[in-house]
């Protein structure tokens, strides 16, 4: 059997997708903070879960997190 996977990405600090920029089985990617994201589903309960990142001594910090629609759909 063959799984197509998709996924979406934006190069914007802070980004982080919301359950509804995303299906199940679906990934965002974060290129600007490194960042990989995921829906995930329990009992019905959408969340999104945050994999990955870096930090970084002697930057300023990052800025507040910023939902929205600037996910770009790669496939």
């Amino acid at each position: 059997m063959t799984n197509i996977i998709k996924h979406k990405r934006s190069d914007v600090d802070g980004r982080v997708p919301t359950t509804a920029d995303l299906v199940l089985g679906e990934i965002a990617v974060n290129s600007f903070n490194g960042k990989l994201f995921i829906k995930r589903n329990q009992n019905g309960d959408e969340s999104i879960i945050q994999i990955g990142g870096e930090i970084t001594v002697g930057t300023t910090p990052p800025q507040d997190p910023v939902e929205g629609d600037l996910w770009v759909d790669t496939n």
